[in-house]
């Protein structure tokens, strides 16, 4: 029985803040295809399929809405809790999905998540670079965007790839809300360069703003580069570090050179460093926490997003 009770703990803080065993990353297809030429199995990216089932779902089909929101929390837990477990979450975000567009449900912003992700380093006693802010959470919206046009941004936009840049008053629906927070739960357990402080991530933002004020022109793509670079540098705590202008220096050199296709926000794992063994230690609290407590801090994390009971 208390191992049960431990497994509802973990499935419901999986499902509702991608808080346990990240198990998904972007796999390149050329491995395959070095294996096997001419019988090349590709496979799709998953942000790809929740994008297409987004656009589809772009009115007020509950029976869409109902399909985006099983296909974003199915890709949450990855596979690893039974089906019977997720239904009762799978429903209530669809619910929430209808009321908000339905103009039934209060409105979400990015501010909301970090609301959320506050709180629960405040619960666990996670260390202060496990907090966010506005800025890191429009990033990582704008990091997404291109990959899920139709999900991350206004509804208004949905209609066009070409839509203006997404903002920090932007509306976010329940089912961007909880995409969203599972992501950046996930680069916060895994990610050095979100595994910052407010006052480090301001320091980097100085830095760029001081690059660009000098005269170097960069391309959206390029900054959001720098600020990684320079980002994972703090949570690293490399020493010594590359400044801003030798970083910049690299990056204009990469457009003589031939492109390369690597997703922003990929999961990508790197030898331990002290942040990160620390903030798993976080986790591992979130892990053995009772029941109670993890159904009541569900219910509060969900209401954060506009997911009601």
């Amino acid at each position: 029985m208390i191992s049960h009770w431990k497994l509802t703990t973990f499935t419901l803080i999986t499902i509702c803040f991608a808080i346990g065993a990240f198990c998904f990353c972007f796999k390149n297809a050329a491995d395959a295809s070095n294996r096997q030429k001419g019988n090349e199995v590709k496979q799709v990216d998953p942000f790809t399929q929740i994008d297409e089932k987004a656009a589809r779902a772009a009115g007020n089909d509950g029976n869409l809405i109902r399909e985006l929101s099983d296909s974003v929390v199915d890709w949450a837990v990855g596979g690893q809790i039974p089906p019977f477990l997720m239904v009762p979450y799978k429903e209530r975000l669809a619910r929430a999905e209808v009321n908000y567009r339905s103009g039934l449900a209060p409105d979400i912003t990015g501010h909301n998540i970090v609301l959320l992700i506050d709180g629960l380093v405040q619960k666990l006693e996670a260390p202060d670079y496990a907090r966010t802010d506005d800025d890191e959470v429009l990033d990582l919206r704008a990091g997404l965007v291109a990959q899920m046009p139709h999900l991350v941004g206004n509804f208004s936009q949905a209609e066009s790839k070409n839509a203006a840049a997404i903002g920090p008053e932007d509306k976010l629906s329940p089912i961007e809300a909880v995409l969203v927070t599972r992501i950046l739960i996930m680069q916060k357990e895994h990610n050095e360069a979100f595994q910052t402080t407010q006052a480090e991530r301001l320091e980097v933002k100085k830095s760029i703003e001081a690059v660009e004020g000098g005269g170097v022109v960069l391309t959206p793509e390029e900054r959001g580069m720098l600020r990684y670079a320079l980002l994972r540098q703090k949570g690293t705590e490399k020493t010594p570090a590359e400044s801003a202008e030798e970083l910049t220096a690299r990056i204009v050199k990469r457009r003589s050179e031939p492109e390369r296709s690597e997703p922003r926000f990929a999961l990508l794992i790197h030898p331990e460093s002290p942040r990160r063994t620390e903030i798993s230690k976080a986790f591992q609290r979130a892990y053995r926490m009772k029941v109670t407590d993890g159904l009541a801090l569900t219910d509060s994390s969900l209401e954060l997003l506009g997911i009601g009971k």
